[in-house]
């Protein structure tokens, strides 16, 4: 499924905030490209040791005696295996390092325990989950002070977890795999969610959250390799449906008191 309503009713949607919402497209068409950057970068990192070992063979044995002594000793049985057996090592430790680093689930483990802690399951994503239906059927007003001092005290907490997430992951401190693993359906169903007020929040004020939407943008590509080209069926999905489904499970992990109050119609 397409992120959202399809880029280009993102921006037309934001008419009120335009380059907030164009910028948030720009980052999801450049997702592709960021991922593919990091997980190159992430490879380099680890393969430098095999690469430097071999460089440093050759580098030692062209000052040992130059051009045909480099020659002769690597035409050397005993020389050739040895350096052959030393970049295979180095290399096979490089593809464990690299696994290694993608799936490193140290720092995401963190967040996700302040995630799924009981005061995040019982109160603040059920209040946020409730404010979000509210916003999104009119009954909170982004133009009423009072009403967006209430989303920002019920929502804003879920968004700057997630924010944080994105600035690790943007430092490189998160791989994007690791990242997807642990938030990626949760993540997209408050961005989704919520886009509108993260649009007048952003429109306000263009640096909060701005690793959320680049966060979205790179996990959804890991979701789907072909996210931006995909025209199956399955996109017709009725979005307005699985945001309210979305919701309604948040809402649900609150008390059964709160279970029993249902989202605005």
């Amino acid at each position: 499924m397409k992120l959202a309503s399809g880029l280009d009713d993102l921006i037309e949607d934001g008419a009120r905030a335009p380059s907030v919402w164009q910028h948030c497209a720009r980052a999801m068409r450049r997702a592709r490209t960021v991922l593919v950057r990091r997980k190159m970068w992430r490879f380099l990192g680890v393969a430098s040791g095999p690469i430097a070992f071999a460089l440093l063979t050759i580098l030692v044995a062209l000052l040992d005696g130059g051009h045909e002594n480099y020659w002769e000793m690597s035409y050397s049985r005993p020389f050739f295996l040895a350096w052959i057996a030393g970049v295979a090592f180095w290399c096979i430790q490089s593809g464990l390092e690299y696994q290694r680093r993608t799936h490193e689930p140290t720092l995401a483990l963190k967040y996700q325990e302040v995630f799924d802690s009981d005061e995040m399951r019982k109160v603040k994503r059920p209040e946020a989950a409730r404010a979000i239906g509210e916003f999104r059927t009119g009954v909170l007003e982004f133009e009423r002070a009072e009403d967006r001092r209430a989303m920002e005290d019920r929502v804003d907490d879920i968004l700057d977890l997630f924010e944080d997430v994105g600035f690790l992951v943007a430092g490189g401190q998160i791989s994007p795999e690791v990242a997807h693993h642990f938030f990626f359906h949760w993540l997209r169903g408050y961005w989704r969610s919520a886009e509108r007020y993260i649009a007048e929040q952003r429109g306000l004020n263009p640096t909060q959250w701005e690793h959320v939407g680049r966060l979205v943008a790179i996990t959804e590509e890991i979701e789907d390799w072909d996210v931006f080209e995909k025209t199956d069926a399955s996109s017709n999905t009725n979005d307005d449906d699985e945001i309210r489904e979305f919701l309604d499970e948040e809402i649900r992990l609150g008390s059964p008191r709160d279970t029993a109050r249902n989202l605005p119609d």
